[in-house]
C-alpha cells in the first residue's frame, strides 16, 4: 500500500536547523523521515494527552459515577443468574 505524501514547508531557527542537520548525519536518516518521526511522535503525546483528560473528565464527574453503580447494581442479578457461583 503507498502511503500519499505531500510537501510542506517549514521556517525553523538556524540553531535548530543545525541540531536537525546534526541528527540527519547521527541518525544517518533523510531530513523528511527525522521530522516524520517527530511528528508521529507529537502526534502520539497528543492524542493520549486528550484521551487523559476525557478520561479524567468522565470520571471525575461523581452524577456519571453513580449512573455506573446504578447499572452494575441493576445487572448484578442477570450477572449471578448467568454465571452461578460468582
Amino acid at each position: 500500500m503507498t502511503i500519499r505524501t505531500e510537501k510542506v514547508t517549514v521556517s525553523l531557527p538556524k540553531d535548530d536547523l543545525r541540531m536537525v542537520t546534526k541528527y540527519e548525519s547521527k541518525l544517518h536518516l533523510p531530513r523528511s523521515a527525522l521530522f516524520k518521526q517527530a511528528i508521529e511522535l507529537w502526534l502520539a503525546v497528543r492524542k493520549k494527552e486528550e484521551m487523559r483528560k476525557r478520561y479524567i473528565t468522565v470520571y471525575s464527574n461523581l452524577n456519571v459515577r453513580k449512573k455506573q453503580l446504578k447499572r452494575v447494581e441493576e445487572m448484578l442479578p442477570l450477572a449471578l443468574e448467568t454465571w452461578p457461583g460468582c
